[in-house]
């Protein structure tokens, strides 16, 4: 055994410094600070600490089976690390509002100062569980400047407080900073120095999501000493109900918070699917958010076997229906974010994919997943055994279709023709004659006041005005790009088509008709013209062009 390589590795040196930052800081904080502290905060102080020294050295020391290895990794969401570290900052965020109730004597706008911390470490309480920032564009620039606004603010009330009360500020300040260098600098960035720094691909290996959530962990206890000192001063013997609510309130947050949320997503805001890949692995469901530069998709995954869930990864896909080009793109690793299910386990998965700007609106796309396994830098698809969503090869499923909107113009045209589902045709631009064995070109101009929810098809009826004889041709309105079932609210876009005729084609004049009709049982739509007149059979006289012989 190699005693000096041992003694000089990362695994060694973090563990060194863990050590000394709960023995030193936390005991020189505990002695100091602690005889200050009413008997709720004490209670609370050193259930939180000792809570996190158990998690930490459980993680560190525990070997379980590797199937149950997440419970304790540091490195993973949705477990016992996380919990403790969610907990912790929602009861800041609880000590902070009891704080600003009791403290009755103080200025208003230092109770308001408090009050505002309130849903600031709720939020960072849900994110430490729900990674809310991942749906977030560069979400280090954001929380940094809520990190600023929050010290800015501490600095301005200490500076307006009595001297003996500056150590709380301190200690908030020191817990923020703490907290921001390990969730913001160490995690975002981790891949790009420190491990390469120290000659370590893997990050893992340099052992940087220990140091990563321990300073984490201990950033939050500090401040949690920041506001439990202040409540001890505004309230040294708080009334029984407070004291209860605030001894109960870890338990409630872990019982409740956690395991609901993610229930009520899976239960009632996903859409429901059933997905299986190889017998083994099924998506659930999915929720899809979007706004005008991303998509983030949230799906539920089940597996038979716990260690089939290993090693997997999954790729999302815009894909343009026409060409079946893809777009823009995002990979991820399967990770463990579980919520209980009638006794299963069902893993929310969350990605985001960004939206090029380059990106065309009004086209019809496809949402692809894709799961896929690792081997010898390959990467194998899963393949689809059943599924009630169309399937694109033996590996790919369309979990939902899209399309991006256009900037609504604000002097949109006036609505000639109005039909009664919220679409509207707002100009038609009809040549005066065409020859046959050519093509006719017709230009639609298409506006809309509702989200399509079905697909629509435009007919054309040409009838000869001698002979009686008539003839029809339909297609979408804006063509295959642009469904109406996925036309939305302020739609307005316009589309060519390009009619063949007939060489056969009898010259003459022709008048030419339009109109909707459903596709599911071809039933027309009432229109009606600007003034609120109804056509005829539900048909719309665009004028007449003349057929001629080439």
């Amino acid at each position: 055994m190699d005693i000096a390589a041992i003694a000089s590795s990362p695994e060694v040196h973090i563990r060194a410094l863990i050590a000394l930052l709960y023995l030193a800081l936390g005991g020189t904080i505990v002695r100091r600070l602690f005889p200050r502290f009413s008997s709720t905060a004490k209670t609370l102080a050193i259930a939180m600490l000792m809570g996190q020294i158990l998690v930490i050295v459980l993680a560190l020391e525990l070997r379980l089976p590797i199937e149950y290895q997440w419970i304790f990794d540091l490195d993973h969401e949705y477990n016992i690390p996380t919990a403790l570290a969610s907990t912790q900052l929602a009861l800041v965020g609880a000590v902070a509002l009891a704080t600003a109730w009791a403290a009755k004597e103080r200025p208003n706008w230092r109770r308001l100062y408090l009050a505002a911390l309130t849903p600031l470490f709720l939020y960072l309480a849900r994110d430490e569980f729900f990674i809310v920032h991942e749906g977030i564009p560069n979400w280090p620039t954001y929380y940094a400047a809520v990190g600023a606004v929050a010290a800015l603010a501490t600095v301005a009330v200490a500076a307006s407080s009595p001297r003996s009360t500056w150590i709380w500020h301190v200690c908030l300040l020191v817990g923020l900073a703490m907290t921001s260098t390990s969730a913001i600098a160490i995690d975002y960035y981790r891949h790009d120095g420190p491990c390469v720094l120290i000659e370590h691909l893997n990050y893992k290996r340099c052992f940087l999501p220990v140091l990563e959530e321990t300073l984490e962990f201990f950033g939050i206890w500090i401040a949690l000493v920041a506001l439990l000192g202040q409540f001890s001063e505004a309230a040294p013997a708080p009334s029984p109900h407070v004291r209860r609510l605030l001894l109960a309130f870890p338990a409630l947050w872990i019982l409740v918070h956690p395991p609901l949320i993610p229930f009520l997503e899976f239960q009632f805001l996903a859409q429901p699917t059933a997905i299986e890949y190889d017998g083994t692995i099924s998506v659930r469901g999915y929720r899809l958010d979007r706004d005008a530069e991303t998509i983030t998709l949230a799906f539920f995954t089940s597996a038979k076997s716990r260690r089939r869930h290993n090693m997997l990864g999954y790729s999302v896909h815009l894909v343009d229906q026409q060409t079946g080009a893809s777009i823009a793109s995002a990979d991820a690793l399967i990770d463990d974010h579980y919520v209980w299910k009638e006794l299963e386990l069902v893993y929310r998965q969350q990605i985001m994919v960004k939206i090029p700007p380059e990106a065309q609106a009004n086209q019809a796309l496809w949402l692809v997943l894709t799961l896929w396994l690792e081997e010898d830098g390959d990467y194998l698809p899963r393949t689809i055994t059943t599924s009630d969503r169309q399937v694109l090869g033996e590996g790919q499923v369309v979990l939902s279709e899209l399309a991006l909107p256009a900037e609504t113009n604000t002097s949109a045209a006036r609505k000639q023709y109005v039909f009664d589902n919220g679409f509207a045709l707002d100009r038609v631009k009809l040549p005066a004659s065409a020859i046959a064995g050519a093509s006719l070109s017709i230009n639609f101009a298409w506006s809309s006041d509702v989200d399509g929810d079905e697909d629509i098809v435009q007919f054309l009826h040409f009838h000869h005005e001698e002979s009686g004889e008539s003839w029809g041709y339909d297609q979408q309105p804006l063509g295959p790009r642009l469904p109406t079932r996925l036309w939305y609210e302020d739609l307005a876009d316009t589309e060519t088509w390009d009619i063949p005729l007939s060489p056969d084609l009898a010259p003459g004049k022709y008048q030419v008709y339009t109109g909707l009709y459903r596709l599911r049982d071809s039933a027309r739509l009432a229109v009606n013209n600007a003034t609120g007149k109804p056509f005829t059979d539900a048909r719309v006289p665009l004028g007449s062009v003349i057929i001629e012989k080439r």
